[in-house]
């Protein structure tokens, strides 16, 4: 009867939430969970790999002379961003881990931004 005393979308919801879940939504959800993981980690190697292209650049204008001192940025800026894709995609992949990494990145990276844009308010 609670089903016919619904009116909006929201209370269906409601009632479905203790019926089972069929194993082809099961693995839709999965499946567009790993996506949007997948599109986060391209996203931050995307960072990663412009800021290695240009420390690259810039040893290659210096004369190229000497040590590749940039693959201490590519290892530092890549590694990351190569640990979590493997975990995400390789055997066994652990989507949780990832997905919580990504979140504790984007946390800290949150938390900088707003020391950055109170210390700015603080200057004269």
């Amino acid at each position: 009867m609670a089903v016919y005393a619904a009116r909006t979308r929201a209370d269906l919801d409601a009632l479905r939430t203790d019926l089972p879940v069929s194993t082809v939504a099961a693995q839709l959800a999965l499946v567009e969970r790993k996506s949007k993981l997948q599109r986060r980690l391209v996203h931050e190697a995307g960072g990663s790999v412009t800021l290695s292209l240009i420390c690259v650049g810039v040893w290659i204008a210096a004369g190229a002379s000497g040590a590749f001192w940039p693959i201490w940025v590519i290892l530092f800026t890549l590694l990351p961003a190569l640990r979590d894709g493997f975990m995400l995609l390789g055997p066994g992949s652990d989507i949780d881990v990832v997905e919580a990494r990504l979140q504790a990145r984007h946390e800290r990276q949150l938390a900088r931004d707003h020391r950055r844009s109170r210390r700015r308010r603080l200057l004269p």
